[in-house]
């Protein structure tokens, strides 16, 4: 009896590492509809991120790929985790690619927050974080987090042409100067000023 059961045990073991991980498909289908339905594939990168960038609000609100936040509940900068190699540096960036208004997007991409060499104990922000404030009546904000893993630390000065101007900042040129181009993950959430 006990081999009976010891067997079906081993057959159900098998059975369920031959089965693709349901969170890890399904979380990919989800990445890949939010970020193209929202149009932050076009407007901000070229292409999904791998996986969701871990962003919470202490206390407050959790960012949960396109969810509705406040500008109060987004006042105070947020706990960011990066799950990756940990011997790695990574660029953590918030834009909004719909400064003024969506419909109007002349000052794209607005820069929130910059912060390089994450998570490691020479963690250095170039641009502090600032909350989402979207003009009264613009409509909806896409807030886009995105983390790109670095080859190596980066100095302050290093890019000290960066980071200094919140409008119209330059992505492309910022990664091309960091000499990054790997997205690992990203995350975004709405907020309004009605």
């Amino acid at each position: 009896m006990e081999s009976k059961y010891a067997a079906l045990l081993a057959l159900a073991a098998v059975v369920a590492l031959l089965q693709p991980p349901f969170c890890a498909c399904s979380m990919n289908e989800d990445l890949l509809l939010s970020f193209s339905k929202s149009e932050i594939v076009t407007d901000v990168i070229p292409a999904a991120p791998e996986r969701a960038l871990n962003v919470s609000y202490p206390g407050v609100a959790v960012v949960k790929l396109g969810n509705f936040l406040t500008p109060a509940q987004t006042a105070h900068a947020p706990d960011v985790n990066v799950v990756g190699d940990p011997d790695r540096w990574y660029t953590v960036i918030l834009l909004d690619p719909d400064a003024p208004s969506r419909s109007d997007p002349k000052m794209r991409h607005w820069l929130h927050w910059l912060v390089v060499n994450v998570p490691h104990n020479d963690t250095t922000t170039l641009t502090k974080y600032a909350g989402p404030t979207p003009p009264p009546g613009s409509g909806k904000h896409r807030y886009v987090f995105l983390a790109y893993e670095q080859k190596q630390p980066v100095a302050r000065n290093a890019l000290s042409g960066f980071g200094k101007e919140r409008a119209k900042f330059n992505l492309p040129a910022f990664l091309e100067a960091l000499g990054v181009n790997k997205l690992v993950a990203a995350n975004f959430f709405y907020a309004e000023n009605k």
